[in-house]
């Protein structure tokens, strides 16, 4: 009704693209879309929008072009950021140092500029000790990331290492209680605010810190 009213409001153009996605029309949706960018040609979120129904529509070198211009008008655009990351997984033309190359620039632009905390490293030097090796992901549950550190984990000399995992994860499932009977300490994260994960991590006095999330959601 309100494009009938008015067939350029863009708020119900944007709208009605997303249940038209939602419904399995991507092609309807794409036309609402592309009517969008007429009215809106430098909106990062527009152009994000219509990349992720490229994608859809397995028209990956055009969904990378939305991400690049959307990059380059709104560089700090973390989300768009990660879709580029993403997409270029599509693509022929991409090996692994323009994949590395794109992360890092993901680090430099997204993550950089986050203050890490002073507070000193009040950790045992005893070289004799285990040493505390923490995972941080919000995938300790039945996703594709965790058959990739599985293993790490349940491979690990228990002897040697003792593993806390910091569970960012919304879903639970029987893959995380897999995850929680691997960890020697599991710590739910996904309510924490930046600063009391800081120092939740350093009271379990992690030695060494792993991010499985990297520009994933859920980082």
């Amino acid at each position: 009704f309100a494009l009938a009213i008015n067939p350029a409001y863009p708020e119900a153009l944007l709208n009605c693209a997303g249940v038209l996605r939602q419904l399995h029309r991507p092609e309807e949706a794409l036309t609402r879309l592309q009517k969008l960018r007429t009215l809106r040609p430098e909106d990062p979120d527009v152009l994000r929008n219509l990349g992720i129904l490229f994608q859809d529509l397995r028209r990956s070198r055009e969904a990378l072009g939305c991400y690049e211009l959307a990059l380059s008008l709104d560089p700090h655009q973390a989300h768009i950021h990660s879709c580029k990351i993403f997409q270029m997984d599509f693509l022929p033309e991409f090996g692994f140092e323009e994949h590395q190359r794109e992360r890092t620039a993901f680090f430099d632009r997204q993550v950089r500029g986050f203050v890490p905390s002073e507070a000193p490293f009040s950790n045992s030097k005893d070289p004799s000790r285990q040493l505390v090796v923490g995972y941080v992901s919000a995938d300790f549950n039945h996703h594709s990331a965790a058959l990739c550190f599985g293993p790490v984990l349940s491979h690990h000399d228990k002897t040697n290492f003792k593993i806390v995992c910091y569970s960012g994860a919304l879903e639970q499932d029987d893959w995380t209680l897999y995850f929680q009977n691997l960890a020697d300490l599991w710590r739910p994260s996904a309510a924490l605010s930046d600063e009391a994960l800081d120092a939740q991590i350093r009271a379990d006095q992690i030695d060494i810190l792993v991010d499985l999330s990297g520009h994933s959601l859920g980082n």
